[in-house]
């Protein structure tokens, strides 16, 4: 259809758009119907195609509105979101000391975007268990777009601390960029406290695919650690293999802070209960 506009011009275009779609129109009003409005309708340029759908859905009653300039000013728009400065305040800390908790705890009065929330992935071989599925990459930067426009770029807005992927979604390059010289806040629990809030936020989902996610590791891990950890999983002592598996963290976390250029503040929460609330 979009050929034919642009080589018979828009009267043939419209001609092969009526015959697609007459036949599955009464289809199409019928799954209209289940929507709920307002809708925002889009094409890739925001003409003819958005335009005809949004004054169907108009015609039966359901509100709508067309994208202005379709999803390629969308797309630009999204784009011109990650780019922008923004004052990061990144919250780290080492796997298990409750970054995620916190976070959601301080989006209430802080500015917050939730990454792993966005993407559906704690960011960790075992991070997309008991997750639905992710979205695509572009999705996901979509959505991290439409998160940050309403905030204000001139207050802090705070971020876990993330490798570059999470899962199959890359953070956006022009954001991870500032991530990595913002201000690193460092949480501080104890290994006690850590494999607890790991047991808790993991031991509900089966042993079977905390195992899948051991194995991915092997490499990393060396036979010996793997068979040890799987061999404590398996007799369902999950603090012993979440133990064993800290220490590996632990030295991929310490090699990675490293690298950081921005400032490193630590906060020391050994006396917090997990799930209590914390202000900064």
């Amino acid at each position: 259809m979009g050929c034919a506009y642009k080589q018979q011009g828009v009267a043939v275009a419209v001609d092969i758009g009526l015959r697609c779609v007459g036949a599955r129109l009464p289809e199409l009003i019928g799954q209209l119907r289940e929507l709920s409005g307002p809708l925002r309708i889009y094409c890739w340029r925001g003409g003819m195609r958005s335009g005809s759908l949004t004054a169907l859905c108009q015609q039966i009653g359901l509100p709508a509105v067309a994208m202005k300039g379709g999803y390629k000013a969308f797309r630009r728009w999204a784009l011109q979101q990650l780019c922008q400065q923004r004052r990061l305040h990144v919250l780290g800390g080492y796997t298990g000391c409750g970054k995620s908790e916190l976070l959601r705890q301080m989006a209430s009065d802080h500015q917050v975007l939730d990454l792993e929330q966005l993407a559906n992935h704690r960011g960790s071989s075992f991070g997309a268990i008991g997750l639905p599925p992710q979205p695509t990459t572009e999705q996901f930067e979509n959505q991290i777009a439409c998160q940050l426009a309403p905030m204000d770029p001139e207050q802090p807005v705070w971020v876990e601390d993330e490798s570059r992927s999470l899962g199959h979604c890359k953070v956006p390059d022009p954001l991870f960029a500032q991530m990595t010289t913002a201000p690193l806040f460092r949480i501080e629990r104890s290994i006690d406290e850590r494999v607890n809030i790991l047991v808790k936020e993991y031991g509900a989902y089966p042993v079977e695919g905390i195992l899948e996610a051991v194995q991915r590791l092997s490499k990393r891990l060396g036979g010996l650690r793997t068979a040890q950890i799987c061999n404590a999983l398996q007799q369902g002592e999950l603090a012993q293999a979440a133990a064993l598996l800290l220490d590996y963290y632990d030295r991929t976390y310490t090699h990675a802070i490293k690298k950081r250029i921005g400032p490193i503040t630590d906060i020391d929460v050994y006396s917090l209960s997990y799930g209590k609330r914390f202000s900064f």
